[in-house]
């Protein structure tokens, strides 16, 4: 059986260059492009492992809601929004200012 990305990533340094041979094209463009921001230290190997394998931080409501006023300021800063819009209007449009080109 192929090693996967995942697998590899748990490896020690010499070890993975050892069995490098053994990943499959598909498992070496994840490592390339999926798990590339990692660290080669163990704290980003298990945050790898934890992410793919679904621990993810579950985000409350006002998590959320506080992300996209924040996202929402920023788009009127760099004046892709109107300055006098506010967010309760902006979502009663229902699309993005760029899809009106």
């Amino acid at each position: 059986m192929a090693l996967t990305a995942l697998e590899w990533l748990q490896l020690d340094k010499d070890e993975r260059e050892r069995r490098k041979g053994e990943l499959s094209n598909h498992e070496s463009f994840l490592l390339r492009t999926q798990y590339s921001y990692y660290d080669d230290c163990r704290e980003g190997r298990d945050l790898a492992i934890k992410t793919v394998k679904g621990d993810q931080k579950i985000y409350t409501f006002e998590e959320q809601e506080a992300y996209v006023r924040s996202v929402f300021e920023t788009m009127k800063e760099i004046g892709v929004v109107s300055s006098d819009m506010d967010l309760e209007t902006f979502r009663k449009r229902g699309k993005w200012p760029w899809d009106e080109a």
